[in-house]
């Protein structure tokens, strides 16, 4: 099924491709094949989102004087702990660009200074059909839930290092992939807890559905976070949460209510957090997952 299937077929896609390498030379071609392609029609309103297609976003409105919005998903130059130029490109594209209107699906953004003025926070949503019954569970070795990129930006190092010490039994279950896997199978064997760490991969949409059902606990332990969507997955999953405040997660949860937060690289602080849910009983969960 393509993106331009929906919305009884209205939409048109224009592919241009991707960046063929994150080299800047390789992203200002990509930027200059996205102008040439818009060019070419003429349209009423330039809508980019996040960093790289700002670029051609500005450009084109400054040649056609076509209003210009601009969504941001996720911005990390709030983190004090990046160090990359990113940081820098991200506070120019976010804060110094001027938009006709800048949406965000985090209030966090609207905390700092930003050249455009007409800003509006809009978060994600997720299927509520997906919600379904679970049952209570018998005792058995609890299991923790990651689900996400194995990116330095999701903090994956943050939680194994955090479990050394956790004091209930428990098993993790690492859901996603990326290049700092094996990394982050050394770490977990180096504290000698790689039996109770599992890496699953990647899964589809229904097969993460089913990880969110049978989850004692899903912990989402980043960095930073533009929104942080496997909050209201797992929420609709009847599955408690325990995130860092990294940004948009702090929209979501309300501390103790829906959810706990914790401070990012404070290890006790999650671990007690963690022994604190796996340890509580049916009807204290019940109250949190409402």
């Amino acid at each position: 099924e393509k993106i331009e299937d929906h919305l009884n077929k209205k939409l048109r896609v224009i592919r241009v491709g991707k960046p063929a390498s994150f080299s800047i030379l390789s992203r200002i071609k990509w930027c200059f094949n996205v102008i040439r392609e818009v060019k070419k029609r003429k349209y009423d309103l330039i809508h980019a989102h996040s960093d790289l297609p700002a670029i051609p976003a500005k450009t084109l409105g400054f040649l056609t004087k076509k209003p210009v919005f601009y969504t941001v998903h996720v911005s990390s130059f709030h983190w004090r702990g990046n160090k990359s130029i990113m940081r820098h490109i991200e506070r120019l594209f976010h804060q110094y660009f001027r938009y006709t209107h800048l949406f965000t699906v985090g209030s966090y953004l609207t905390k700092y200074p930003l050249k455009t003025k007409k800003v509006s926070v809009i978060g994600n949503g997720t299927n509520l059909k997906a919600r379904l019954s679970r049952k209570e569970k018998e005792k058995r070795t609890k299991t923790i839930l990651f689900v996400g990129r194995l990116h330095e930006q999701k903090g994956l190092d943050f939680l194994i290092k955090s479990l050394k010490l956790v004091k209930k039994d428990y098993r993790l279950e690492v859901v996603g992939d990326g290049k700092l896997k094996s990394e982050y199978k050394k770490l977990a064997k180096n504290l000698s807890i790689e039996k109770k760490v599992h890496f699953s991969g990647w899964k589809n949409h229904d097969e993460i559905q089913g990880k969110y059902q049978n989850a004692d606990l899903l912990v989402l332990p980043s960095r930073f976070e533009g929104f942080g969507i496997v909050i209201l997955e797992s929420m609709v999953s009847g599955t408690p949460v325990i995130s860092t405040r990294s940004g948009g997660p702090e929209d979501i949860i309300v501390d103790g209510k829906n959810g706990f937060l914790v401070n990012f690289g404070n290890k006790m602080e999650l671990a007690k957090t963690i022994d604190n849910v796996l340890g509580m009983n049916n009807e204290k969960l019940r109250k949190i997952k409402r």
